[in-house]
């Protein structure tokens, strides 16, 4: 019959693998939330860049709005001698409307 080997020589369960496995845990939960906030920050990214392009569409219509009444009230002034409040009302009610 064979021997029985003694204690110390028989294998002891590791405690390093709970450790290991908390490591690896730990390293998975970082990479994922790595990779998460990259993603977040790039969706947030284009939705301030699509505001940015809204924001100048909107800007750059008002001005030339702005351009296009400065533009009507100096060639009013320029085709009258005088221009009357009179005038000045009526090309005021045809912006309007």
């Amino acid at each position: 019959m064979a021997a029985l080997a003694p204690v110390s020589a028989r294998k002891q369960p590791s405690h390093l693998l709970p450790w290991m496995v908390f490591l690896f845990g730990c390293a998975c939960s970082v990479s994922a939330w790595s990779l998460v906030r990259l993603e977040q920050r790039s969706l947030e990214e284009d939705r301030f860049m699509r505001q940015v392009a809204r924001m100048e569409a909107s800007i750059v219509a008002r001005f030339q709005t702005v351009s296009d009444l400065l533009h009507g009230s100096r060639a009013l002034a320029a085709a009258s001698e005088q221009v009357t409040p009179s005038e000045w009302s009526t090309y005021f009610r045809a912006i309007e409307s």
